[in-house]
């Protein structure tokens, strides 16, 4: 059976309804953490490294290696 022949004949009502129910829910597991300020501030750093490296590969026209060197490069 096609997935879209489950919902013939449906008004919009209980279409929407069935779709909805459809959409699964998740559940977040585990213990969870909340970053400190150092850490997000580390993530943004990196995060914009990686953003440089990519914009230097586009520039560059070539693949570069994701190395701590290559990363950490000023340009």
């Amino acid at each position: 059976m096609a997935y879209e022949d489950i919902y013939k004949g449906l008004n919009d009502e209980d279409r929407e309804r069935m779709l909805r129910q459809d959409i699964p829910k998740f559940v977040p597991t585990g213990e969870t953490h909340e970053l400190t300020e150092e850490e997000k501030r580390e993530a943004h750093e990196t995060l914009l490294k990686f953003i440089r490296l990519g914009k230097r590969a586009e520039r560059e026209k070539r693949e570069i290696p994701l190395t701590d060197e290559e990363l950490n490069r000023e340009d």
